[in-house]
């Protein structure tokens, strides 16, 4: 596991040290978790996007003009 090295307000860091304390739990944990969350989201959001695109159909070259959909 690797270690990372951030900078936040102190209020910030007191806060959440209540928070994780409150939650039987501690600040690291609560990054890892909110880290490992987002990638993976990010990851599912990517996977969704491809699907969908695998499922589009190919354009096709048009070979009608504007003026062909109009009765004159």
């Amino acid at each position: 596991m690797a270690n990372l090295t951030i900078t936040i307000e102190n209020s910030v860091l007191s806060e959440g040290q209540k928070v994780a304390h409150d939650r039987d739990t501690t600040v690291s944990q609560m990054v890892r978790e909110y880290l490992s969350s987002t990638v993976s989201e990010a990851s599912e959001r990517k996977a969704a996007i491809e699907r969908l695109l695998s499922r589009r159909y190919p354009l096709k070259e048009i070979d009608w003009k504007r003026s062909d959909l109009y009765e004159r």
